[in-house]
């Protein structure tokens, strides 16, 4: 399975096998340097950071997902 084999199933399905995806986000992150956000679109405020890493609760929101 490749990147491409990922990303045209997506494409045509709507959704990728989980070790698809898997492997396509490793060559986005690794190998194109794109930094993966998705913790700031869905979680704004920080609520799951602040529950599972209790060393970044106090920070303020505009710094949750960038300490």
């Amino acid at each position: 399975m490749t990147t491409v084999t990922g990303l045209r199933e997506l494409w045509n399905t709507g959704g990728m096998h989980n070790r698809v995806r898997m492997i396509v986000a490793s060559f986005l992150i690794k190998d194109l340097l794109i930094n993966w956000t998705q913790g700031s679109k869905f979680d704004p405020d920080g609520a799951y950071i602040r529950r599972w890493v209790p060393e970044l609760a106090a920070l303020p929101d505009a710094w949750i997902h960038r300490p």
